[in-house]
């Protein structure tokens, strides 16, 4: 197994310029996004939607880091889709992707947002157990993991 590469940067604002550039450099000292996507490649980006919550309490993926990781997808020829499966009693996707502020940077950039529940899922059989995997996930070329903040 090789050794896991890490890449940080500052960044002071959750301008989405600003947070581009960071995420860039970043990528760039890894040797570029485009070593993982190949042009027309379907690729997940996964948001934390913790809480249906605004951003500005930092309970979930900041819109900002959504933006402009979506913006570094299309640049390097990826078609970006969004999507995530919360947690918790209320789980209304619609109600997390507007309050959160994804709904709006996804329709303003034309990128599908996914339900993981209403896409459906694969079953697996593992050692006993079934496991149910996102359909989005296994149809996607590549999945980005987004932190929450």
């Amino acid at each position: 197994m090789g050794k896991t590469q890490v890449a940080v940067d500052e960044c002071h604002s959750y301008s989405v310029p600003e947070v581009q550039k960071a995420i860039k450099t970043c990528l760039d000292s890894l040797g570029g996004l485009k070593q993982f996507i190949q042009p027309g490649d379907r690729v997940l980006l996964k948001p934390n939607l913790l809480q249906a919550q605004p951003p500005e309490e930092y309970i979930t993926t900041h819109p900002a880091l959504v933006e402009a990781v979506i913006n570094l997808v299309k640049n390097a020829g990826g078609i970006p889709q969004v999507g995530d499966s919360p947690g918790g009693f209320d789980r209304n996707i619609e109600q997390y992707w507007r309050v959160t502020g994804l709904m709006e940077v996804c329709q303003r950039l034309d990128v599908e947002l996914v339900s993981f529940e209403s896409s459906g899922s694969y079953s697996k059989q593992r050692n006993g157990h079934t496991y149910h995997i996102a359909r989005p996930v296994l149809d996607a070329d590549l999945l980005i993991n987004l932190p929450k903040q």
